[in-house]
C-alpha cells in the first residue's frame, strides 16, 4: 500500500513538473515572439501578405504532427502499449520547451510528462537518442541538394532523383536492420523536414518582394540549405531551438545567391511561422486523448 501511495506521489509530482516545464516555455515563447515582432517592419506587408504568413504557420503547426508520430513510432518499437494520440499529446505540450535557455528542457517535460503516463524511464531516454539520430541522419541527407549551391551546373532534378533514391534506401535498410517502426519514423521525419524547408522558401519568395535579385531564388537548394541549418541548431548544446546557429549556417550558406536583406527578413519571419505554428500545436494537444 505504501509502495502504492509512493508511486502515485511520484506521478503527481512528474505530472506537476511537465505543467511547470510547459508554463515557462510559454513565457519564453512570448518573450520570443515580441523580440522579433519589434524587429520586423509589419506596414510593408499587405493583406494578402499576412494570409499567407497564417496559412504557413498553420501548415508548420500540422506538420509537427509528423514529429509527434515519429517519436511514437520509436516507443512502438519498444512498449507495444503506447497509442499515437498519447504520444502526440505528450510530444505537443512538451516540445514548446525547447524554445528555454539550454536546448534540453522540451525532452526533461516529455521525460517527466511520459513517466507520469506510465511509461519507463530508460525506454523514454532511449527513444530521445533514436530521435535525434534519424532526425540528424534525415537531414543530412537533405544536403545532396545543397550540392548546387557549390556546383551550380549539376541540374536540380538529378539532385532530386539522389536525395529521394537515398531516403528510400535508407528507409528500407532501417526496415531489415531494425524494424517498421523505425523506418516509419525516418520517413516521417523526412517528411517534416521538406515541409519546413518549403515553407521557408515560401517565406523568402513573400518577403523578397522589393528587394532587387540577382536572379530567380533557388528554391531546391535554398530549401536544403534551410534544412542543414535547422539540423546545426539541433545538434548544438545550449542553443535554445537553435536560435542564433540556424541563422549564421544559413547565411553562410545562401548569402552568396539571395539578397542578404530580404534573407535576414525571411528568418525573422520564418521564426515567427514556426514560433505560431508550435503554438498552434500545442494548443490542438490539449484536445488529443490519452494513453490507451
Amino acid at each position: 500500500m505504501l509502495q502504492s501511495i509512493g508511486k502515485n506521489q511520484l506521478k503527481k509530482f512528474l505530472r506537476w513538473a511537465g505543467t511547470l516545464i510547459a508554463v515557462g516555455a510559454i513565457i519564453f515563447v512570448g518573450s520570443r515572439l515580441w523580440e522579433f515582432g519589434g524587429k520586423v517592419d509589419f506596414e510593408r506587408f499587405e493583406s494578402s501578405d499576412w494570409l499567407v504568413i497564417a496559412l504557413s504557420s498553420v501548415i508548420y503547426g500540422a506538420a509537427n504532427l509528423l514529429l509527434g508520430y515519429g517519436w511514437g513510432c520509436i516507443l512502438l518499437r519498444f512498449d507495444k502499449s503506447v497509442s499515437f494520440h498519447w504520444a502526440q499529446r505528450v510530444y505537443g505540450i512538451s516540445q514548446l520547451a525547447k524554445y528555454m535557455p539550454g536546448n534540453i528542457f522540451q525532452f526533461a517535460g516529455r521525460q517527466a510528462m511520459a513517466m507520469a503516463g506510465g511509461v519507463d524511464g530508460f525506454l523514454l531516454a532511449k527513444s530521445v537518442g533514436w530521435e535525434l539520430s534519424l532526425l540528424s541522419l534525415s537531414g543530412a541527407l537533405f544536403g545532396i541538394v545543397v550540392v548546387s549551391i557549390f556546383f551550380p551546373a549539376i541540374p536540380y532534378w538529378l539532385l532530386l532523383f539522389f536525395l529521394g533514391l537515398a531516403i528510400l534506401l535508407v528507409s528500407i535498410f532501417l526496415n531489415h536492420l531494425f524494424d517498421r517502426h523505425i523506418s516509419n519514423a525516418f520517413r516521417a521525419y523526412s517528411a517534416f523536414l521538406a515541409v519546413s524547408g518549403s515553407l521557408f522558401v515560401v517565406v523568402l519568395e513573400l518577403v523578397s518582394d522589393g528587394y532587387p535579385t540577382q536572379s530567380e531564388i533557388p528554391w531546391i537548394p535554398v530549401c536544403g540549405a534551410y534544412i542543414l541549418a535547422w539540423l546545426a541548431g539541433l545538434v548544438t548544446p545550449g542553443s535554445p531551438a537553435g536560435l542564433g546557429v540556424r541563422e549564421v549556417v544559413l547565411l553562410y550558406l545562401v548569402g552568396g545567391i539571395v539578397n542578404e536583406p530580404a534573407l535576414i527578413l525571411a528568418v525573422l519571419i520564418g521564426r515567427m511561422v514556426t514560433i505560431l505554428g508550435d503554438i498552434l500545436y500545442f494548443l490542438s494537444s490539449y484536445f488529443i486523448g490519452g494513453k490507451e
